[in-house]
């Protein structure tokens, strides 16, 4: 997941630029992204049975993003609650940032290995807090960089692998030109981006992963070749200046041919509510 926050974005910037990928089994069954049914909600979600309703993305238009990663461990344990919900939890509820965070804290080893970034906005201003219960203070607020740009994939925050390293700094380039006067431009090169096949290797922090299979060090993860499993699902969250968002999803559609995939693109405009009301908007 890549990540850009503008609490100061000129007229034809952006102040949130998100790029990600959703690696899963392709049997995994899964809804497209859609609004909600409570009508300021945006994600796809999982329908597998015992984990309905979660999600690893999604935005509220009051304000909240969130982004989930689970972190590859050597066994996971299926009696352990599902991850996707903390990201439906929080962008549905009426809960500001640093409360839900502070319960995440609580809860933490009920769930396997996971990275959430949480992202709320209060007062004109994006914050952010990451949590996770692989690391010793489940919670923390993070500091928007000095190049507003947040990377994470399946270690914790503070030790990326080199894929993370590698796509933040290319990342970077592509938002460096980012504005809105040049959209179809900057959703292409960050499609680019998320579909990079190159692998990562040698990488200290990803032995798990690595012998699992050479192209988990790739951005876009192809396993066709020995599983059905990989990069099937691809989204770019876009907001402007103005409050004007764009959520865009490319997704493999059902059922997946790992060998010949096809894929569908939706697209979502909407627009970010002025208040921290109930009251929201779309295009």
């Amino acid at each position: 997941m890549f990540g850009y926050v503008n609490n100061s974005p000129s007229v034809d910037g952006y102040q949130i630029i998100v790029a990600m990928n959703r690696d899963e089994f392709f049997s995994r069954p899964t809804k497209q992204a859609e609004i909600w049914s409570n009508g300021h909600c945006i994600s796809g979600r999982d329908l597998e049975a015992g984990r309905e309703g979660g999600t690893w993305f999604g935005v509220s238009t009051h304000g909240k993003i969130a982004s989930l990663l689970n972190i590859t461990e050597a066994a996971m344990d299926p009696d352990k609650k599902g991850r996707g919900n903390l990201v439906s939890d929080y962008i549905s509820s009426d809960i500001d940032l640093a409360t839900y965070s502070d319960h995440i804290s609580v809860e933490a080893e009920e769930y396997n290995g996971f990275n959430l970034l949480l992202l709320g906005k209060l007062d004109s201003r994006w914050s952010i807090q990451y949590c996770s219960n692989r690391i010793s203070e489940k919670s923390q607020q993070l500091q928007i960089p000095d190049d507003r740009i947040i990377a994470i994939s399946n270690t914790t925050y503070s030790q990326p692998l080199t894929k993370t390293t590698c796509g933040r700094a290319k990342f970077a380039e592509i938002v460096r030109e980012a504005a809105v006067s040049k959209h179809d431009e900057l959703r292409e090169s960050l499609l680019s981006l998320l579909s990079d096949k190159t692998c990562n290797l040698p990488d200290a922090r990803s032995a798990i992963r690595s012998s699992l299979h050479p192209n988990l060090s790739a951005i876009f993860v192809d396993m066709s070749d020995v599983a059905a499993y990989g990069t099937r699902t691809q989204t770019i969250l876009l907001i402007d200046a103005h409050g004007v968002g764009e959520y865009f999803e490319k997704t493999m559609t059902d059922p997946i041919d790992p060998s010949c995939p096809t894929w569908k693109t939706t697209v979502i405009p909407f627009s970010l509510s002025k208040t921290n009301e109930t009251k929201h908007s779309f295009l």
